[in-house]
């Protein structure tokens, strides 16, 4: 027997236990969005159907293959018969299928307006809306007509309590902590009842799971769909307002207690806890500097995010958003105002936005010394002798530099940061004594800090005055290094640039083919996110790839650089640090050889090795 959306009869359990009792070789299959709770019940949980991966797509021939997208295609050909799946629209339908949460009443909807709409025009209107999706087939119950139907049909069999909680749970943009939920929604008035009760109840209902995520934390995750369902319930909330704002001051707070911890040894948990709430970061910013929000609360945030922006390298709309915000704050108070001046121009300077950089850093060294911090003081001097290098103007380039080590309560870090200011100052004017000299203190500064950002810079920095004075061996040592620290962190932020100075030692080390590969996937990395080089810094990155050019021959490299501009950095990586896994294993295969040999065949061996 089946009995199918059984959660609105639900109380009619003694009926089914009844007939079971009565009829012991009956089976009875039942559909719920809850289990009835007998002991005679095993649950088979329904998952959606499987998603293919975004980040590293597949080809067209493996993605037909996935779950979502095979419904997606066989419901698509049904309205459109010769529509099919290539290499032109592969992102956008594995984009649809994820927009779509893999859920096959959703698909089934979707897939009926491909025959007014292309692909690409579907995935606009459902990026706003899945209330896009219009009822499409006669045959379906009315709960069924739409995606909003079936969760209102959910949603009605919820009591106040738990509708309420999850009518708040519309505030979160991605899978909130426990915590933040405890902080954000609380206890329903009038009640004794706590949201990890209410939370386990809506998990019953088939509206959200809960899950454990890689640093220990419990989570709630909730289907776009449904979420986007309790977005729409939490707008007619009496109290939606103040939720809002609660959620807006507990991830300040999240950013203010996180945020400098991403200077230090704790910065890998620091940077991964920002990244894991990325969305509700986002959400709560835009509210702050909205109609409702509160600009002392958008300036605070900005003041303690841009160091995590700037590590993530995703910085054009924080860069608008910190513009407009700072802009209509003229009379904040300076200790506010001044880090998120300070901010702004670190994302202006991000994106190659030189002359608004420089005047942002002006009026922020202005905040801070009128705030009387020094130490922010000496950080925007720093900033600013960067700036002159980069436009070449090398005497106030030295200047700002030696100023800012000046300031008596100077931070390490910036201390650091200034020796590197001088230290390329040294190595482009050609004084590479100097530089190396500078590299070695700022490496000896950099390293006590536990800073692998700043680790990965420093060691960069030493690896290219290595590399000038023929020690390629010790150049790849220390850029391998770098590589790893960055790696290590998750961040892609300079990570780029450690790859790009690695390619120009293996190109000088004959291993072309790595490099062009390396040299392609920054390029490709660089200009999807609109991320410039510097004069000098682009002139070196075009001697590299002209040289590879040059030893490669026009075929090669092209092969090599089309393959490169696939890969996206995490696999760039990973490339570079097999290949060096594999250089190490063959090394200790030769030694092997070599101590087993007799001596004669030792010596033989010994004088026929590259090294």
């Amino acid at each position: 027997m089946v009995l199918d959306n059984f959660e609105h009869l639900e109380e009619a359990w003694p009926v089914v236990l009844g007939m079971l009792t009565a009829a012991p070789d009956l089976r009875i299959m039942t559909t719920s969005r809850r289990r009835l709770g007998l002991r005679a019940e095993y649950e088979y949980e329904l998952a959606p159907l499987a998603l293919p991966p975004i980040d590293q797509p597949l080809p067209p021939t493996l993605l037909r293959e996935v779950p979502a997208v095979k419904l997606l295609l066989a419901r698509g050909r049904a309205v459109r018969p010769h529509f099919d799946l290539n290499h032109g629209n592969a992102a956008v339908l594995t984009r649809l299928c994820h927009r779509l949460d893999g859920l096959p009443l959703a698909i089934e909807l979707a897939a009926a307006q491909l025959r007014d709409h292309s692909e690409a025009e579907l995935l606009d209107d459902l990026e706003v809306s899945l209330a896009a999706l219009p009822a499409a087939f006669r045959d379906l119950p009315d709960r069924q007509r739409t995606v909003t139907a079936t969760i209102e049909w959910s949603h009605q069999l919820l009591r106040k309590a738990e509708r309420r909680l999850f009518d708040q749970l519309g505030v979160f943009a991605a899978d909130p902590t426990m915590a933040a939920v405890n902080s954000i929604c609380g206890q329903p008035p009038g009640t004794e009842t706590m949201p990890e009760d209410l939370l386990i109840s809506l998990a019953r209902h088939s509206l959200l799971h809960r899950y454990t995520d890689p640093a220990g934390q419990s989570r709630v995750s909730m289907l776009h769909s449904i979420r986007e369902f309790a977005r729409d319930r939490l707008r007619v909330l009496n109290d939606g307002s103040a939720v809002r704002r609660r959620h807006a001051e507990y991830y300040l707070g999240l950013a203010e207690s996180v945020g400098p911890q991403l200077w230090g040894r704790e910065q890998v948990d620091a940077f991964r806890l920002l990244n894991a709430d990325t969305p509700d970061l986002r959400a709560a910013l835009l509210w702050a500097t909205g109609p409702d929000g509160s600009t002392d609360l958008a300036l605070r945030m900005v003041g303690q995010l841009w160091h995590y922006w700037e590590l993530t390298e995703d910085v054009a709309e924080q860069c608008e958003i910190a513009l407009k915000l700072v802009a209509g704050t003229p009379d904040a108070p300076p200790s506010l105002q001044a880090p998120a001046l300070s901010g702004a121009a670190t994302l202006c300077w991000l994106l190659g936005r030189n002359d608004a950089a420089a005047d942002l850093h002006h009026r922020a060294l202005e905040a801070f010394q009128s705030a009387g911090n020094d130490e922010g003081a000496a950080w925007t001097t720093m900033c600013l002798a960067v700036q002159a290098m980069e436009i070449n103007d090398t005497i106030t380039a030295h200047r700002l530099a030696a100023e800012a080590l000046a300031i008596p309560h100077a931070s390490p870090r910036t201390r650091a940061a200034a020796f590197v200011v001088l230290e390329r100052l040294a190595f482009y004017a050609g004084d590479h004594a100097r530089a190396l000299d500078l590299s070695r203190e700022s490496v000896r500064l950099v390293r006590p800090l536990g800073d692998r950002w700043a680790l990965g810079v420093v060691l960069t920095n030493l690896a290219e005055n290595a590399e000038r004075a023929g020690d390629y061996d010790a150049a790849e040592r220390l850029l391998l290094e770098a590589v790893d620290a960055g790696f290590e962190l998750g961040a892609q932020g300079n990570l780029v640039g450690f790859l790009e100075s690695l390619a120009g030692v293996y190109v000088a080390g004959h291993g072309v083919e790595l490099a062009i590969r390396v040299l392609a996937a920054a390029d490709s990395y660089r200009t999807d996110r609109g991320i410039p080089l510097y004069p000098a810094e682009q002139h070196r990155i075009e001697s590299i790839i002209t040289r590879a050019r040059s030893e490669a021959g026009a075929i090669r490299f092209g092969l090599a650089w089309t393959a490169g501009q696939a890969l996206t950095l995490t696999q760039i990586v990973k490339d570079v640090l097999r290949t060096r896994q594999e250089g190490k294993q063959q090394e200790f295969v030769a030694d092997q050889h070599i101590y087993s040999s007799s001596d004669q065949s030792a010596e033989s061996a010994l004088s026929a090795a590259p090294w």
